[in-house]
């Protein structure tokens, strides 16, 4: 009797792994059909395609990924928060960008209506040509927040094409306006949340004083 419980254990057990096994497999099946087909070849980071359509582009595929969010994910306020702490305390952050950055934040957020599912890496690499459709944004980092903080990768995609100074100042703007036109936001809303996103930026990029350099003129170039 013990050894046919025995056999009858390992005989459950098996289907049991058996049945697991079948349903991954078909579940992975399930997946696979639905993957897309993306030419890797193909971005907005291609210089025959001009700047600005590049923005449009993106604009209007965040429009579509900006759905109400789901409750379950980490709003960006709170994902922010340790990260504007940091900045304040960082000696190699000018105190004025550290300032300015949290202050605005703070104002920003304060004000902000319900939080959309963002990409929150959506820049000119990140978008493919596809089959489906003729762009597709791939590789996501989602949370919850407000949509004008998802412009500013745009922004320091190919950056030397716009230029210094005069020039750099209303290409950083032209860009935002085409992208907060595409997304369907307020312009203002846009140009701060691309504000608050430069400093950060020039805080994660404080190992790197070239890069930091650059969002730092992104920053002044936003700065009314």
């Amino acid at each position: 009797a013990h050894c046919r419980q025995h056999h009858e254990t390992i005989a459950v057990t098996q289907c049991h792994v058996e049945n697991r096994a079948t349903r991954h497999c078909t579940g992975l099946q399930r997946r696979l059909d639905h993957l897309e087909r993306l030419d890797n070849t193909r971005d907005l980071q291609d210089p025959a395609m001009e700047a600005e359509d590049a923005c449009a582009v993106m604009g209007a595929l965040l429009a579509r990924l900006h759905v109400p969010a789901p409750p379950m994910l980490v709003r960006l306020e709170d994902f922010l928060a340790p990260h504007f702490s940091r900045m304040l305390r960082e000696p190699r952050v000018p105190h004025r960008v550290a300032q300015r950055t949290t202050g605005l934040a703070r104002e920003l957020f304060a004000s902000a209506g319900e939080p959309v599912l963002l990409h929150t890496d959506l820049h000119f690499a990140n978008v493919l040509a596809g089959g489906r459709e003729p762009w597709l944004a791939i590789d996501p980092k989602p949370l919850a927040g407000p949509a004008g903080f998802e412009i500013q990768p745009a922004l320091r995609n190919r950056m030397t094409e716009m230029g210094t100074g005069a020039s750099l100042r209303w290409c950083v703007r032209r860009r935002v306006e085409v992208m907060a036109e595409a997304m369907g936001i307020d312009l203002d809303e846009a140009r701060a949340w691309s504000m608050v996103h430069s400093g950060l930026q020039v805080h994660w990029a404080r190992d790197s004083p070239e890069d930091a350099s650059q969002q730092l003129a992104l920053m002044k170039a936003l700065d009314t």
